[in-house]
């Protein structure tokens, strides 16, 4: 799970976007359970965190 979210850490700083490290923590666990992401947290948070 932390090999994902440094994979996804990377990916969005080589495209010129960052965001804390918890969330991308976060989405690894979402995205490697097959889960969505629930919260009210839409600052960081996009709309379709697939697009991570």
């Amino acid at each position: 799970m932390m090999r994902k979210a440094g994979k996804l850490s990377g990916e969005l700083i080589n495209d010129g976007e960052r965001i804390e490290r918890e969330d991308c923590i976060i989405a690894a666990t979402a995205l490697l359970n097959d889960e969505p992401i629930l919260t009210r947290n839409t600052d960081t948070v996009p709309p379709n965190p697939y697009q991570w």
